[in-house]
């Protein structure tokens, strides 16, 4: 089984079948061909905790040695600490979160494998109207990676809340750990990164005023590249030059500036 066919076997037995332990198999059986590939490391890692006996340290410590930097790999640890409110251990592990350079999912990696393997496993045509097998599956292994690529981000606002970040020591620890996110290679990551920085800056701070500027353009990127993708009648071919563009590019908003350029709109809101 190729790796893409492997994560959509996981994706599928997460999402549709919920059979957490069929969809950790799948993984574990690609990881024991390719142990050192990250994102599987990575899915690893968020599909062990709904599996009995299974140790998500395991492949956290996997993931540190293949992606040092990586600020992802505290998002379990910190989970844990905080549901059973071991607060030296938390605090702990948001400084080591602060002291990482990125925050990757790797997105673009298990979107553009997932969606390959996905079209080609499509019966006959897609009866969706404007869309082929490829544009489906794009679309249906990024609402899959959404629920088990992307990590919850409410254990890192509850720790850098307003009222936690008053205390100067928290506050700068938050800064940092805004920006691990907004190196992140998602949109979720950055924009929960932006929160973050602006309640860490303080009501007064001029870096308010640019935060939230930093904030409208990302999300005039977003919703842009969407509407351009939406607006297309070619959506097969363009689907496919998406592809092409995820193996090359880290981060998802990277494809979507990509895809600004190539229609020729502004890259900020006017």
């Amino acid at each position: 089984m190729s790796h893409g066919a492997a994560i959509v076997a996981a994706l599928r037995a997460s999402q549709v079948e919920r059979d957490p332990a069929r969809a950790f198999a799948h993984v574990r059986r690609a990881l024991e061909q390719d142990p050192d590939r990250k994102e599987l490391v990575w899915l690893a890692i968020r599909l062990c905790p709904d599996v009995p006996r299974c140790d998500p340290a395991v492949y956290e410590a996997r993931l540190r040695k293949l992606d040092p930097g990586n600020g992802v790999v505290w998002m379990g640890p910190l989970a844990r600490a905080q549901g059973r409110g071991d607060d030296a251990a938390a605090t702990q592990i948001l400084e080591a979160l602060s002291r990482e350079t990125r925050f990757d999912v790797y997105w673009n990696a298990l979107l553009s494998e997932a969606a390959l393997a996905l079209s080609t496993q499509a019966q006959q045509p897609a009866p969706r109207i404007l869309n082929g097998p490829l544009t489906n599956a794009i679309n249906d292994a990024s609402t899959w990676l959404s629920a088990v690529a992307v990590p919850s981000f409410t254990g890192l606002a509850n720790a850098c809340s307003h009222e936690r970040t008053r205390n100067a020591t928290v506050a700068e620890r938050c800064r940092n750990i805004a920006r691990v996110l907004q190196q992140g290679d998602t949109y979720a990551a950055e924009a929960v990164g932006i929160g973050i920085a602006q309640r860490a800056a303080g009501d007064d701070s001029p870096a308010i005023i640019a935060l939230a500027e930093h904030a409208a353009v990302l999300s005039y990127q977003h919703d842009t590249a969407r509407v351009l993708l939406e607006q297309q009648l070619e959506r097969e071919k363009m689907s496919a030059e998406r592809i092409e563009l995820m193996k090359k590019l880290r981060r998802e908003q990277d494809v979507s500036l990509a895809v600004l350029r190539w229609a020729g709109v502004p890259l900020t809101p006017k």
